[in-house]
This record gives structure tokens, sequence and C-alpha cells, in this order.
């Protein structure tokens, strides 16, 4: 538990520093601490995948592997695994290529575009216990994901195809990006559909519907996941109402709603969108956690930037509390009840160049 709570503090301790001159270089370091963190870890925070993807890269040890496979994973992580058992490395190599693909791709946006660098990592943190650290091929595809997001709004067409596609390579739940074109509906009216979609996730069961329809457009593959994650005992259960991903994300909204006519920067307009999104996903798709959990990441991890500005806005609202951080204060604290009660559950972090049984 003791490496968890110091990535943890750390960031926590830091995000004092969020928009004074040492930001950004506070930001580059802790990005980088991360990455060791997650690419030489030896585990994870739960069982089974980290050692599932050790046992896939073994398998594509040659290029018919790639092309033919006999694993169950995505060409992207088959063509990345090929390469390096090509150079002789050691099965690691597959868990590090991921970290630094997921890892780097994130920091490179919250560099880039975070109004509170430091704050976007502690938002993300909780992301990084649970895929980064887990399920890293879904982190990888919305890694890539949310570089589609942000060339798909700059109009960059050729690049935020290439993303996209990246992300389809490494998960192909990243399919549900096309949903980017519903950025073109008003704020109000996807609200409206966040409320909406809140009552359906949890009066009906939509996954029989979604496998015939995935069927009918000749995804099968995709099908077959739905299907299997949304009849499995270990992985099919609902999300508890008062589970406080729900709650957080249910604030959050509420706060975005309450500011939507003041937000007056159209990029900032269309991730409060791609945001709300994800959150119709997460409360459409809640009676399977594990589902809506790695599905919705794929649009929520946009929070990263939204969250930020939404405190921005209200530190600059309620400038005379805490020094003009009343919200980011908030935030804050939120993240590392949340953050905190993911490490107790966590397994226990074991470095790979320390760990036994290699």
């Amino acid at each position: 538990m003791l490496p968890y709570l110091f990535i943890l503090l750390l960031i926590v301790f830091f995000t004092v520093f969020d928009g004074s001159r040492f930001e950004k270089i506070f930001f580059s370091s802790l990005v980088i601490v991360v990455f060791i963190f997650v690419g030489f870890r030896f585990g994870g925070t739960g069982l089974a995948d980290y050692f599932a993807y050790l046992r896939f890269y073994n398998v594509v040890n040659n290029f018919d592997e790639v092309l033919n496979p006999t694993v169950h994973a995505e060409i992207g992580f088959r063509l990345t695994s090929y390469i390096g058992n090509y150079l002789g490395f050691s099965s690691q190599y597959i868990i590090v290529v991921m970290a630094f693909l997921s890892i780097f791709t994130v920091g490179y946006v919250i560099y880039r575009y975070s109004d509170y660098k430091i704050l976007s990592l502690l938002v993300w943190l909780p992301y990084i216990l649970t895929m980064n650290m887990q399920s890293s091929r879904i982190s990888v595809a919305a890694g890539f994901g949310l570089l589609f997001i942000i060339f798909f709004y700059k109009k960059d067409y050729i690049k935020s195809i290439l993303f996209f596609l990246l992300a389809m390579s490494f998960h192909s739940s990243a399919i549900c990006l096309a949903t980017i074109f519903i950025t073109r509906l008003k704020l109000n009216t996807l609200f409206i559909y966040v409320i909406v979609s809140f009552f359906i996730g949890y009066l009906f069961s939509p996954f029989l519907i979604i496998t015939d329809m995935l069927n009918s457009l000749g995804l099968h593959q995709i099908a077959w996941m739905v299907s299997s994650y949304s009849t499995s005992e270990d992985y099919g259960y609902p999300m508890k109402i008062y589970d406080p991903r729900i709650l957080l994300a249910f604030l959050s909204v509420l706060l975005l709603h309450n500011i939507r006519s003041s937000i007056n920067s159209s990029f900032y307009q269309y991730l409060v969108k791609v945001y709300y999104i994800g959150m119709i996903l997460f409360f459409f798709l809640s009676k399977n956690t594990i589902m809506t959990w790695r599905i919705s990441y794929l649009f929520l991890l946009t929070g990263v930037l939204v969250l930020p500005f939404l405190c921005k806005y209200y530190n600059l609202k309620y400038y005379r509390v805490f020094s003009g951080r009343v919200m980011s204060v908030f935030y804050v604290f939120l993240y590392l009840l949340y953050s905190l009660s993911l490490i107790v559950m966590a397994q226990s972090y074991n470095f790979y160049f320390f760990s036994e049984g290699l």
C-alpha cells in the first residue's frame, strides 16, 4: 500500500504549484514517475490482466500470429508484441510499451491544454489505478482516443482518423468514439440525455439490444465481447446507485450545467459535450460495472481537462476563499478520498526489478 500512498500524496502535495512558474517542470517530473510506477510494476492493482498480457506476448512470436491470431487481442497489441519478441525483449516489454503509450499521450494533452496540470494528474489517478495498472489495452486506446477527440475538434481529420484507428488497434471498444458526432447537439440537450440515461440504465438492461445491433452491423467480435461481459458472473454485476464514481460524476455534471452559459470557449464547450457523452454511456451501461467503466473512460478521460476548467471558473468566482482555490481544494479532497478507497482495495505493489518469481 505504501507505494500507492507515496504516489497519491506526492501528486496532492504538488497541486499547490498549479498555476505557478514551476507547474510544468513539476508536472513533467510527476508524469515520468507515474510512467515508471506503471511500466515497471510486477502485477497490478487487480488480478489476472497483467499475467494474461505476458502470456499473450509470448504467444505472438512470429508474424503469422499477427495476421492469424490465436490470442484474444487486437492487432496493435499483437504487432507490438511481435516487434518485442523479434528484438529479443522479455515479456515485461509489452507492459512498458503500453505504459509509455497510455501515459505520455494523455500527459501530452494535459501539458498542452490543462488549466491546472497537476490537478489534472490527480483527476486522472483513479483511472491510472484501475485502468493503466490493470486494463492496459483499454488505457492505450483511451490515450489515442483522447488525441482523436482533440484533433477532431481541430478539424484535422487525417490525424483524427489515424488516432481513431490506433485506438481501435488496441481495444475494439474504441469504436464507441464514433459517437463523437453527438457533440453537434446543444449542451442542454445532452444534459437531458444524461438524466434520461441515468433512469434507463437502472430500470432496463440494454445489452441484448446492443449485441443484436452489433451483429447486424457485422461486428461479431465486439458483440461477443459485450455478451461475454454482460453475462459473466465475475464482471456482470450492476453499479450501486451510491457508488462514489456515480456520485462524483453526477456532482461534476451538475456543476458544469450550472455554468453552461458562461463557457465562452468553443473548445471547452466541445470538451464538456464529450464529457456528457461519457456520462450518458456511463449511466446507460450501468447494469454492467466493468463495461460501463471501460467504455465511458474513452470519453470521461476528457475530465483531465474539463474538471480543472470547472475548478478554475469557480476559483475565480469565489477568489477570496483559500487564496482563490476554493474549488481546487474541494476537488483535491474528493479525489484524495476516492483514490484512497481504491488503494485500500488494491493488490500490493511490486517493482519489477525487485520482484521474486521472475
